[in-house]
């Protein structure tokens, strides 16, 4: 036989559940829009160094002074990574140390005003990434393929950090309000235990007994009046069948 719970027990579940879905829902929205604001960030950041080495490539009249300039430019950016290399030959012209972009950033070129990001994975790091052709106008002209890539490393571990903190704040809030829901639920269904408790005091001698009607909520009235009643018409009945017997015995 399936087990009947309580309207207390009831109400706190579907307090509980109620409270966890929202909250879980507020996780997953605070997080994603982190994340949507990180991916923004380095979108923003890889066209800035891409212009900045467009410039670089554009503004230098001899292709051996692209590199010692690009060196003084990148050095203060820890987490981006440059490769320089020219189109038709595959010359690299310059290229981060101890870094190697995947074929398809070297062969594919995106377009200069699409800005869209390449995102791989080089072991646990995430990175994302942009390319650009450029053309100088140097010595020897020639057009350049200018690819950059950021490190993800710093936005992945703080999204996983606020996603555990998130979490562990909505199963401590989802308990509290469990909590919470069963306290309000038994608070709010005293008026039924008084009710109950009255009912259970009606006797054969004591059909005086009557439900606090004025102290219940308006939704448990209703009841109370009914029963009220009920009790005056079992009390007026049985006063009428008491008469009858003692006009009998008489």
């Amino acid at each position: 036989m399936m087990r009947r719970f309580s309207l207390t027990t009831r109400l706190t579940a579907c307090y509980a559940f109620i409270a966890a879905v929202l909250l879980l829902g507020m996780t997953w929205m605070i997080a994603s829009m982190v994340s949507q604001h990180f991916l923004e960030l380095d979108r923003e950041t890889l066209v800035d160094k891409l212009s900045l080495i467009e410039g670089i490539v554009m503004r230098s009249h001899v292709s051996n002074d692209i590199a010692p300039r690009l060196q003084d430019a990148l050095q203060n950016h820890p987490g981006l990574f440059v490769r320089v290399s020219q189109v038709n030959t595959g010359a690299v012209l310059f290229q981060s140390a101890d870094f190697q972009f995947p074929p398809s950033m070297i062969e594919e070129t995106q377009s200069p005003s699409g800005n869209e990001l390449t995102v791989w994975r080089r072991g646990q790091e995430e990175l994302r990434a942009m390319t650009r052709e450029v053309k100088s106008n140097g010595d020897t002209p020639a057009t350049w393929r200018i690819a950059a890539a950021v490190d993800t490393h710093n936005h992945e571990h703080f999204v996983r950090s606020l996603k555990r903190s998130l979490l562990a704040y909505a199963v401590v809030a989802s308990v509290l309000s469990a909590l919470l829901g069963w306290w309000a639920a038994h608070t709010g269904l005293s008026p039924l235990r008084d009710m109950k408790a009255r009912a259970q005091a009606v006797t054969a001698n004591r059909l005086d007994q009557r439900m606090p009607a004025e102290s219940v909520p308006i939704e448990m009235a209703d009841l109370a009046h009914s029963l009220n009643d009920m009790l005056q018409r079992l009390q007026a009945d049985f006063q009428r069948l008491s008469e009858f017997s003692s006009d009998l015995a008489h």
